[in-house]
């Protein structure tokens, strides 16, 4: 089950830089390389996440807070588990974190795609987005179809599901071009298209929606895609925890827990 994501109050300090340690269930930077024993064995989650209102951040008192913040810390608490977050810079370093098996759960606002399932044991859903070509709303002409994402420069955070949507559309659309970004989040691009300082990004909508807030400059130009799912990842092979997850996820305190954020 997918749920519209409800909106989340966002420091503009969190949008240009990472969360701060915090206190038992906070975030770490760095995690050993070794194989991790199962939650069950040890009684501690180990989650990737990245900063991001609509993810994991800090609020004004330094406490973590965020979607995925909030859905992870219902579940570990449902099996008694305590949580360990690992906080990474950008979607790619999470993918990474999965790859090597650094982590047990990816929880950072990741589209699940056939391509990332290929890689990873894909977990639960929990909200449904919409990908987004977002432009200053001074810029003219504005882009609003395909036919003419040619005429702008756009930029995307790496590894992301954007750079899967644009290359579709590449594919069928002669001219599209984009780069990708290893270097600065989705919120970074985002902020910059408000300065201007290039012309447009992609952000899935639940983004964008916390994001206009602080920048009213920011405008859809279109959209690129439809009912797209956020949801967590596993290391590939966790069909056992993944299996958990579903289940809390699609039972009434799973339920409830997605209704909360």
């Amino acid at each position: 089950m997918t749920h519209a994501l409800k909106g989340a109050l966002l420091p503009l300090i969190a949008i240009m830089a990472g969360c701060s340690q915090g206190e038992s269930e906070t975030a770490s930077t760095h995690k050993p390389a070794e194989q991790l024993a199962p939650p069950q064995e040890t009684g501690v989650l180990e989650v990737a996440t990245r900063n991001g209102a609509t993810t994991y951040y800090l609020d004004r008192h330094q406490n973590p807070i965020g979607p995925e913040f909030s859905l992870v810390s219902r579940f570990a608490e449902s099996k008694g588990w305590t949580v360990n977050w690992t906080m990474h810079d950008s979607t790619a370093e999470v993918l990474q974190a999965l790859e090597a098996g650094n982590t047990h759960l990816a929880a950072a606002g990741l589209t699940h795609l056939p391509s990332r399932t290929e890689r990873f044991t894909r977990g639960p859903a929990h909200t449904e987005i919409t990908e987004q070509l977002v432009c200053h709303r001074d810029m003219r002409p504005m882009p609003r179809k395909p036919e003419s994402m040619p005429e702008v420069s756009i930029a995307v955070t790496a590894d992301s599901s954007y750079v899967e949507t644009l290359n579709k559309l590449a594919g069928v659309h002669k001219g599209i071009t984009f780069t990708e970004d290893d270097g600065r989040t989705t919120e970074v691009l985002l902020s910059e298209v408000a300065e201007q300082d290039i012309d447009c990004t992609v952000a899935d909508s639940n983004i964008v929606q916390v994001m206009r807030r602080h920048f009213p400059h920011l405008e859809v130009a279109m959209n690129l895609t439809q009912g797209n799912n956020l949801g967590w990842y596993l290391p590939a092979g966790s069909d056992d925890l993944a299996g958990s997850t579903r289940e809390w996820m699609n039972s009434t305190d799973g339920d409830e827990a997605i209704g909360y954020i």
